[in-house]
């Protein structure tokens, strides 16, 4: 995801770079949106699954209205590659915060 990112913001915009950005960004996007569910429900503990599986589901939905509000505000006062960089710039943010964990 995060190579797909910084293609969109720092590429050219030709369609074949495109279509490759978009297939490895939907990749990723797809692998995690699968993982990442089952990890939580593997690491909570027995009686707690529900509630942890019901912040994080609540947690991608306040995800998503946020950084939809922010990329529309990006995408508005700035250009589309500003909203790519800064999607980048979150995507490095988090695999450096979460490169510790262990599985």
């Amino acid at each position: 995801m995060l190579s797909a990112l910084i293609s969109l913001a720092f590429g050219q915009a030709q369609l074949i770079a495109l279509i490759i950005a978009g297939a490895l960004f939907f990749t990723g996007f797809n692998y995690f949106e699968a993982t990442f569910p089952s990890l939580v429900s593997k690491f909570a503990p027995a009686g707690e699954k529900g509630s942890a599986m019901g912040l994080y589901s609540s947690s991608q939905f306040l995800g998503a209205f946020v950084g939809g509000i922010s990329a529309g505000l990006l995408l508005q006062y700035l250009s589309p590659s500003w909203v790519f960089a800064i999607g980048a710039l979150t995507t490095l943010s988090i695999i450096l915060i979460t490169r510790n964990i262990q599985s």
